[in-house]
């Protein structure tokens, strides 16, 4: 997990970690230019407020463990009616979560309020789900004027092991109308 603010640059044969930097950068490496933007606690604030004021998430009882510019996480968890009778959690429960985790993610690329909706949204369940809360880790991959690719990771947690097993992994297209 991400802990303040970080950045990971990935280039072929090195890892840069940026850690602890309070501003924007502009960093060179490899002949590549990278602009790392930072989110502004007004942003947070805007984003952590839309997250509360969620029907649909205070009905989940989902919680927004964390938010940065370019990455989401969330947690759910499970109540009987999420389950399927062997007890793992529905496919459709994993699907809707990488849907919220993936627009908050989408938002959090750009510095103004937006409003963003599914364009396509593909999910390939790894294994069932079992476990007592589910997970979501929402990346954004490219971010563009209006068109924005995610990439979340759904994991469970077994609150008795406190271990995490990944369930579902996804890649989802948002767009920007607003």
């Amino acid at each position: 997990m991400l802990s303040g603010v970080e950045a990971f640059i990935f280039t072929e044969q090195t890892c840069f970690n940026f850690s602890g930097i309070s501003e924007n950068i502009d960093v060179l490496c490899n002949h590549i230019q990278i602009k790392l933007i930072f989110m502004t606690p007004e942003k947070k604030k805007l984003m952590t407020d839309s997250f509360g004021r969620s029907e649909t998430l205070k009905f989940y009882n989902a919680e927004l463990l964390e938010i940065e510019t370019d990455f989401v996480s969330i947690k759910i968890p499970k109540m009987e009616m999420m389950t399927r009778k062997a007890g793992m959690f529905n496919g459709a429960m994993i699907a809707s979560l990488v849907d919220v985790s993936s627009g908050y993610a989408s938002v959090s690329h750009y510095k103004d309020d937006c409003y963003v909706v599914t364009v396509e949204l593909k999910v390939n369940y790894l294994r069932p789900a079992l476990g007592d809360a589910l997970i979501s880790r929402s990346y954004v991959i490219k971010g563009g004027a209006k068109i924005i690719v995610v990439r979340t990771e759904i994991y469970v947690i077994d609150d008795n092991t406190a271990s995490e097993s990944h369930v579902a992994t996804s890649l989802v297209t948002m767009m920007r109308i607003k």
